[in-house]
Parts: C-alpha cells; sequence; structure tokens
C-alpha cells in the first residue's frame, strides 16, 4: 500500500495505531491481525468477480471453468465498462481482437477508475503498437485469444485466485 493510504487508514480510526507526539506507531502484532482480516487472502469465501469486455465469444467457454462456488464472469459491453468498475471486480479481461483502439481506450479507463485491479488484453496478435500503447498505461498482460482453459487456470494462479 501506499503510505498515505496507510496514514488515512490510521487518521480514520481502521487501522490500529498510537499516536506518539508527531508520529503514529504501529503495534507488528495489531497490523497482522489487521492484515489477516482485511488482506487479499482475508475473504476467501467471498464470490470473485472477472469482468469479461467486449467478449466476441472466444472467451467465454474456457472462463466457464472459473464458475463455481467463488468466482463469477460477468461479460459487459465496453460502453458499460464504467458502471461495472463500480462492482469492484478482482480482474478486467478486455477483448481486443474486435477494436484495439477502444480495448486501449477502455484499458486507460480501469488504469484510471481501478488502478489496483488487473486488467488483460485478449489479443489475436499481440502487434506492437498495441503493445506499446497499452504499456503507456503501465504494466499489462495479455492473452492470446483463443482462450483456453488451461490458460485460465495459469492466470487465476497468478492473481492468487485459483
Amino acid at each position: 500500500m501506499h503510505f498515505m493510504s496507510v496514514y488515512k487508514l490510521v487518521q480514520q480510526g481502521k487501522l490500529p495505531a498510537v499516536k506518539l507526539g508527531s508520529r503514529w506507531k504501529i503495534d507488528a502484532r495489531q497490523l497482522h491481525a489487521w492484515i489477516a482480516e482485511h488482506g487479499p487472502r482475508a475473504h476467501d469465501g467471498e464470490e470473485r468477480l472477472w469482468l469479461l469486455v467486449g467478449s466476441r465469444g472466444e472467451g467465454p467457454s474456457a472462463l466457464e471453468s472459473l464458475a463455481g462456488s467463488r468466482h463469477t464472469v460477468r461479460t459487459v459491453s465496453y460502453g458499460d465498462l464504467l458502471g461495472a468498475l463500480a462492482a469492484a471486480p478482482q480482474v478486467v479481461l478486455l477483448d481486443a481482437g474486435a477494436d484495439a483502439n477502444l480495448a486501449l481506450a477502455a484499458h486507460g479507463l480501469c488504469r484510471r477508475h481501478a488502478p489496483a485491479t488487473p486488467v488483460i488484453l485478449l489479443v489475436e496478435e499481440p502487434a506492437a503498437p498495441l503493445v506499446a500503447e497499452a504499456l503507456a498505461h503501465g504494466v499489462v498482460t495479455l492473452l492470446a485469444l483463443p482462450v483456453g482453459e488451461g490458460h485460465v487456470a495459469q492466470l487465476a494462479a497468478l492473481l492468487g485466485e485459483g
């Protein structure tokens, strides 16, 4: 976390800390307990939402392997992406096969409105201009179309979603 995020949590009383003079002190045991309660693995029983944006059908069948007690894969149009980001998805998959420019614009939108959410571009061929433009927004993950179940399982494992 960014130090200002930690500072805000401390100021709001959401993270246990004691102010000594002008400095905040956090007890290591309390911090570990807080992380266990609020950290990324704390809510393993909760539903995981993956957004599939602008899909033309190449990804959904492989993504069905995620479906089960913990995962929901929701397909939305590019026009509905901003509203869908409000649901705080764990992963956003953008189908760049139909319109790479639209996918890149959506990638930028995700970086602005959900910067911590992993965004994966689904590409038919990773053309250099597409990759360069995507990298301008930060780290990017590319997944080749058609998406196979093995790729989905590897991706889920990498993201700690497996």
